[in-house]
């Protein structure tokens, strides 16, 4: 049942990886050239999120990894014939495929910011197509992958000693020899004192960035919406900042339910000596996989230029077929 699974694991992720690619193509396109001139320059940052989901998506092919999580421990490491399997950059690939998780709690803080600044203050509009805004934003949003890029590649590779301990319960459910692999690791129980402390201050700080985000969600998100109601605007603008902020709520939801949530219940396992079934784990990486598909297509689906655009396309199509059957 196991090989099964892998097999189609490896299979799915490649099928997801080239719907990603083609979604995302046509959200950045509709987004590029469908958008209305109202929504400025976050059309831009609409479109940069496809162009990320993109380049998450492959990063999910190109560093293929097996998680092995227990009450005691939390690893990592690649799947053997990995493209980049036992290569001497393969810490860094991994803690790279991680780092992802923090772009996306920035990327998407920084909707928040730009929704709060168009709807709660929005005589500072003509700052945002500012270039020290936009480098600005830029840094921030690098800032969120930076910092979970080296709380992985600082403290969570897994010494000779901390890696011995785990070598028979690794092989005994999953069949691989860890022993020459390069493994990130987070434990509270097994190993040196310091090993312990790393894994606990490791821990800590994964809960703050992700506790920091949660939090700029929740104020900014409840500003936009307690001023929505009481801002007087035109109907045509408050339609607009009515639809982009469902836009962003789906955008939220979707990221927190598929990949956030797994993420930090995974981090959590060794902390709270937690036991999970393993159908969790694998629904989980199935569900991290289709995030780059499913988040754009909620988007499209909410905003009515791009969903009568796309549907258009479809219709004459459509139309264009049935002309050529007639003739």
């Amino acid at each position: 049942m196991d090989a099964v699974f892998t097999f189609i694991q490896i299979n799915y992720n490649m099928i997801t990886t080239c719907l990603s690619v083609i979604v995302n193509s046509i959200f950045v396109y509709l987004t590029m050239y469908k958008s209305r001139k109202a929504m400025g320059s976050y059309q831009e940052i609409l479109a940069a999120t496809g162009v990320f989901e993109i380049f998450y998506s492959m990063l999910i092919v190109v560093s293929d990894q097996l998680l092995f999580i227990s009450p005691d421990v939390f690893m990592v490491y690649m799947r053997p014939g990995a493209i980049f399997d036992q290569t001497p950059f393969v810490l860094h690939i991994m803690s790279i495929k991680v780092c992802c998780i923090g772009l996306t709690y920035g990327l998407l803080e920084v909707h928040f910011i730009y929704r709060y600044i168009a709807v709660c203050k929005p005589h500072y509009m003509n700052h945002l197509a500012s270039g020290a805004f936009k480098l600005a934003i830029f840094l921030y949003f690098i800032l969120h992958g930076l910092s979970i890029y080296l709380i992985y590649i600082i403290l969570l590779p897994c010494d000779r000693d901390t890696k011995s301990n785990f070598l028979g319960p690794v092989f005994n459910k999953t069949g691989i020899d860890i022993e020459q692999r390069d493994v990130l690791c987070m434990t509270m129980t097994k190993g040196t004192g310091e090993v312990r402390f790393i894994g606990h201050l490791s821990i800590g700080l994964l809960y703050f960035f992700s506790l920091y985000s949660v939090m700029v969600y929740i104020v900014l998100g409840i500003s936009i919406i307690r001023n929505l109601r009481r801002t007087v605007i035109s109907r045509a603008a408050k339609s607009l900042q009515r639809y982009l902020t469902i836009a962003l709520v789906v955008q939220t939801i979707i990221p927190v339910v598929t990949n956030f949530i797994p993420t930090i219940i995974s981090w959590s396992c060794p902390m709270f000596q937690l036991t999970l079934p393993l159908l969790f784990w694998r629904f989980s990486q199935i569900f991290v996989s289709l995030f780059p598909i499913i988040d754009p297509i909620g988007v499209i689906l909410i905003l009515p230029e791009y969903r009568r655009s796309l549907l258009f396309c479809f219709q004459r199509h459509h139309e264009k077929h049935i002309d050529v059957i007639s003739v």
